[in-house]
């Protein structure tokens, strides 16, 4: 929770002297000495005479008042709060610091009863600036929040991992690959031999199917610097993470990134600006497919003390260094006055966790979900509820792609070990499964790079990869919703697929996918998997237009390849109708193309019925196969 530590002793304590019994010289000189040691930073001196003198003298609010601020700069509320109770009882009228203190080392506590109990009596308090009103009822909101979440708790029962990732050591901030198969996470290393200080480095694990094996690690990423807080792209092969005060850095801490070539983690390199400034910037979260990054930083122009902001990656320039749109603070739906960070975008790409210390919770850092509701709109946070959150500090949040499975990090042991449980329904994201595939020439089958996109074909919104030197991608795919998608490269046929996910609310299969692009050259052909009509009409739909436009593009920058659309229907109905019916599905595209401004004299088109089925028609999906336009190169001009 947000602890506001400048009311301390020079406030409290001045107002508690009028009307007090007089302590004793022996008290007052212990007390004396307890304050010396106190401003001087030497606080378990200071802890010692101050208790002293209580005991000596029970009724000596000065030394009570300075007990609490000793155990508030030690972070102890348990502590802080007897010592304020004390002075909260035995002085009337009261004051209303000690008990906005009291209510607030009540709250860090989960004493949220008694928290209430006494903020409801101080907020009675004429005298009570503005200021500190507005966190007494925040405070109470939080509290009545609280009461009702333990009375109404949500699954969430967190385990231990089992396996090798947790040890002697602290362990924290995991992050996972999209088949879960994966983890990276962070390992805080003792100070040893050949290290006189606590270091932070990556290290990775693999499920195998039971637990989780072979922590080791990162090679190629770790320094003899700290690194941590890391985040992994969908594919495994571009890692962000955080390093403080390196030589090549901007502010304190800065966000690196480093990429897998060739099966080796390259020289990790600082992400540069705008991501990274003379402020602190850390906690990366990638989408799945490293379009956005999110990140916490304290920079200016934010909402509040830590904000989350993002940052549109627009791919890497020929030196290999990030190029970066610009960013963007999330605004007032996520972030407040206070401190939001630890951010984790879901699979998915439209699912937020992320922690705050300021809005309505249990106290320390709550976790909260956000559902991104159009590019740039946020949905208000909704608090995970208890036991997700606690009163202590729950943060580091990570989910499986499936949406069930949540881990992070918690010290509830003592040591700092990474957790998982079942994350329930009301609270999980839209899942997202993947697409992983091979692009090879259908005549040398060697791998090529090619331009791997996605078109969601509801709004248009479009993502793409590149394949790496092994012909190989994958894509983070979004459930309840359809896609085109298109695999092209220079001097090629581009393949076509979609992907029909609308209503599909579990986890799907991975889609596994081997293509073979054809050379542009008399004779090769593709199927238009995503030209779509009207239910018994040639009239063209919307959601044709992302391939018809590829289709264009393909025809304009090849202008010697002439080519024939070719109409295809399923069985259903008479044969003299499909016909028909093919022959005008094929015209459209092609009066689309001429009216775009392909040569007519490049286009022909042609009409095939049912005669050239490409499955069984007793099915459904046999029938939605056999309905098809394809496009066949005929000729190629000199």
């Amino acid at each position: 929770m947000q602890r506001l530590v400048k009311w301390v002793l020079i406030f409290l304590i001045g107002l508690v002297q009028v009307g007090f019994s007089q302590p004793s010289k022996r008290s007052v000189r212990l007390f004396e000495k307890a304050e010396r040691a106190y401003v001087q930073g030497n606080h378990e001196e200071a802890e010692k005479y101050a208790l002293q003198a209580v005991q000596k003298d029970s009724l000596y609010y000065h030394a009570h008042l300075l007990l609490a601020d000793i155990y508030r700069t030690a972070d102890s509320p348990g502590a802080e709060a007897r010592h304020l109770e004390f002075v909260w009882n035995h002085r009337q009228p009261h004051d209303y610091l000690v008990g906005y203190r009291l209510g607030e080392s009540f709250y860090a506590e989960g004493h949220y009863r008694r928290c209430l109990d006494i903020l409801t009596e101080v907020i009675a308090t004429d005298t009570m600036p503005s200021d500190l009103l507005k966190n007494v009822n925040r405070w109470i909101e939080s509290c009545r929040f609280a009461l009702q979440a333990i009375q109404n708790p949500v699954s969430g029962d967190a385990q231990k991992l089992v396996g090798d990732i947790n040890s002697s050591l602290d362990e924290y901030w995991p992050s996972i690959s999209i088949d879960g198969k994966v983890m990276v996470f962070t390992r805080l290393l003792e100070a040893g031999e050949n290290r006189s200080y606590h270091q932070e480095d990556l290290y990775v694990s693999r499920f195998d199917g039971a637990v989780w094996r072979d922590a080791e690690p990162l090679q190629g990423v770790n320094t003899p610097e700290n690194e941590g807080a890391q985040t992994l792209s969908a594919d495994g092969n571009l890692l962000f993470f955080t390093a403080c005060n390196r030589a090549d850095g901007l502010g304190s801490c800065d966000i690196y990134f480093s990429r897998r070539m060739n099966g080796r983690w390259e020289e990790p390199r600082n992400a540069g600006t705008p991501v990274n400034t003379e402020a602190w910037e850390s906690q990366p979260s990638l989408t799945a497919n490293a379009v956005m990054l999110y990140f916490t930083s304290n920079r200016q122009g934010g909402k509040g003390k830590m904000d989350i902001w993002r940052c549109q990656l627009k791919g890497f320039d020929p030196t290999g260094n990030p190029v970066w749109g610009t960013p963007q603070n999330l605004g007032d739906s996520i972030n407040s006055p206070g401190n939001e960070f630890s951010p984790f975008i879901h699979f998915n790409g439209r699912d937020l966790y992320f922690s705050s210390d300021y809005l309505t919770g249990m106290g320390g850092n709550d976790l909260f979900v956000s559902r991104l509701l159009d590019d740039a709109l946020w949905s208000a946070p909704e608090n995970l509820g208890y036991p997700v959150n606690t009163s202590h500090d729950e943060q580091g949040l990570v989910i499986s792609a499936s949406g069930e499975t949540a881990y992070y990090a918690s010290d509830r042991d003592g040591n700092m070990d990474i957790y998982q449980f079942e994350l329930y329904p009301e609270a999980r994201p839209v899942a997202a499964t993947y697409v992983k595939g091979t692009v090879r020439d259908q005549v040398s089958m060697k791998p090529l790079e090619a331009d791997v996109e996605f078109v969601d074909l509801e709004n248009g919104h479009v993502e793409s990869v590149q394949t790496d030197q092994y012909g190989t991608f994958l894509m983070a795919l979004p459930l309840q919703e359809d896609y085109a998608f298109a695999v092209s490269r220079e001097g090629y046929l581009f393949y076509s697929e979609s992907f029909k996910l609308k209503g599909v609310s579990g986890i799907t299969d991975p889609f596994m996918l081997d293509i073979y692009l054809q050379p542009l050259e008399k004779g090769s052909h593709l199927v238009l998997r995503n030209i779509y009509f009207e239910t018994d009409s040639y009239a063209l739909l919307p959601e044709s237009r992302p391939e018809l436009e590829k289709l264009i593009n393909l025809l304009t920058q090849n202008p010697r390849i002439c080519v024939e659309i070719e109409g295809h229907t399923d069985s259903i109905g008479p044969e003299a109708y499909n016909q028909e019916l093919s022959e005008k599905r094929a015209e459209s595209v092609l009066n689309y193309l001429s009216r775009s401004g392909i040569d007519r004299n490049r286009l022909s088109y042609k009409g095939y019925g049912f005669s050239r089925p490409l499955a069984g028609n007793d099915t459904e999906e046999g029938r939605a196969r056999n309905r098809r336009t394809e496009m066949r190169i005929i000729r190629v001009d000199e």
